[in-house]
């Protein structure tokens, strides 16, 4: 099972989503800036950034089990 969609759906609504044994994929915020020599502005924007801590595998874990109607050792097991 590709779960890098589920990740991706759940990174749309919540700020990190954790990925049992592996750790945590979380929504990360850039400042605007603006670049004097350039004369350029960045808006704020959003990366994503990994930590190997794992933090809210359960949501993953629901998410792909109501997604695809199994139940929750069924979607931790793929």
């Amino acid at each position: 099972m590709d779960i890098a969609q589920y990740i991706a759906d759940l990174l749309q609504e919540n700020d990190e989503v954790g990925v049992p044994v592996i750790g945590t994929f979380y929504n990360k915020t850039i400042n605007a800036s603006f670049d004097q020599n350039s004369n350029s502005f960045f808006p704020p924007r959003k990366t994503l950034g990994f930590k190997t801590e794992e933090i809210g595998a359960s949501l993953l874990i629901q998410y792909i089990s109501w997604v695809k109607n199994i139940s929750e050792p069924s979607s931790k097991y793929f």
